[in-house]
């Protein structure tokens, strides 16, 4: 047996040892001292040569490491659990260590790891999911709106969706899609009314993804919030606006053609297709075909050649 990390001497040393006895394929037993020894680096290179020559003993390695005082070693123990996650899958001991650091760790970032690592692994409920919400740090309660959204849990995401944090409802915006069409469909509606530009803007754009059939009152809302100030929001109104052929949706979307943000224009003329067929709309389509941006001029070419 080799001698223990401690009568090695110094931490270069030790890991200088570790690299040999990783050459060397030396036994777990050997090996596993090196994640006791007094110098975090060490105790990181034994983690990394350990899944290494004996990933059959990942679980008791990864396990050590998250309970490690170094941060490093613990998110090195994080990323480990990430990457070998289908391995691990049935470790109740990993999974118990897993969520107590979401809870307990001083690191935001490490706790955010450590619920995505929950979320991957399918080791929690909606429940827990939704009282990390409750957590000071931004990063976690975006992975928790992460684990919501994979069990489908659109109730509590309505906790999310009114967090007191942009970054957050944010989040909820981007991922809702990935909801049931029914959830996601109500929970978008009640996020354009987000104070936040890039929210609304999201939840537009995620309505036009629904294809759903808008009421009068779904349009009214969405024709409104097309003067906004904010070229995001007006982006996604246009592109929200695709499948809508009434004379006020075409009125809206040639008055965008002309926006001063180029992104804007591109959805504007994309969602004109529809109303190709129209003089007033092929005229703003041709006047499109000179536009400044490239991609503007291209998708008035592709609006104008569509079959009719």
């Amino acid at each position: 047996m080799s001698a223990t990390p401690q009568q090695d001497g110094s931490a270069a040393a030790a890991v200088a040892s570790l690299m040999s006895m990783a050459d060397q394929e030396a036994e777990l037993e050997d090996l596993l001292p090196y994640l006791k020894h007094g110098t975090g680096g060490v105790r990181r290179a034994a983690l990394s040569v350990i899944l290494e020559v004996h990933p059959e003993a990942a679980a008791e390695a990864i396990l050590v490491g998250l309970e490690d005082p170094d941060p490093a070693v613990r998110e090195a123990a994080l990323a480990a659990a990430e990457e070998l996650r289908q391995f691990l899958r049935k470790e109740a001991a990993l999974a118990k260590a897993m969520m107590k650091l979401a809870i307990d760790d001083t690191e935001p970032a490490m706790r955010a790891k450590a619920v995505r690592v929950c979320r991957l692994q399918q080791w929690e409920t909606a429940s827990w999911f939704s009282q990390r919400l409750q957590d000071s740090a931004e990063a976690v309660k975006k992975e928790a709106v992460a684990g919501l959204v994979s069990l489908d849990a659109g109730e509590e995401l309505r906790e999310a969706a009114r967090d007191s944090s942009p970054r957050v409802r944010r989040a909820v915006a981007e991922r809702i899609a990935r909801l049931g069409a029914e959830q996601v469909g109500k929970l978008a509606w009640e996020m354009l009314d987000d104070p936040d530009p890039l929210v609304v803007a999201k939840a537009a754009e995620t309505i036009a993804g629904l294809a759903l059939q808008l009421g009068t009152a779904q349009q009214a809302k969405l024709l409104d919030l097309g003067s906004s100030g904010s070229w995001e929001i007006r982006k996604g109104v246009a592109t929200a606006l695709k499948s809508v052929t009434t004379d006020a949706a075409m009125a809206l979307l040639c008055d965008l053609c002309s926006d001063a943000n180029a992104d804007v224009r591109k959805e504007a003329v994309r969602s004109l297709g529809a109303g190709v067929n129209r003089p007033e709309v092929a005229r703003v389509l041709q006047e499109a075909l000179v536009d400044a941006d490239a991609d503007v001029r291209a998708y008035a070419r592709m609006a104008l050649a569509a079959p009719q």
